[in-house]
């Protein structure tokens, strides 16, 4: 039961710290991954995520829409 609660929190840190933009490779050294194939694979839901979010410098609304 422990060891469950272990690696639920070390997932929920490895993706938090990919989607506020920690290098994969920073990621990998922190959790002691000897091969970023390993983080990526395990973590690539982190990766796809952010990616899939639209930026903060977006525009949500064309010149259009003001007279």
């Amino acid at each position: 039961m422990v060891g469950d609660v272990i690696v639920r929190w070390r997932h929920t840190c490895v993706t938090i710290l990919l989607n506020l933009g920690v290098p994969p490779q920073v990621v990998r050294d922190i959790v002691g991954h000897g091969d970023i194939e390993v983080t990526m694979t395990i973590y690539a839901h982190a990766s796809l995520e952010r990616s899939a979010r639209p930026s903060a410098n977006s525009a949500t609304h064309s010149d259009s829409d003001h007279p």
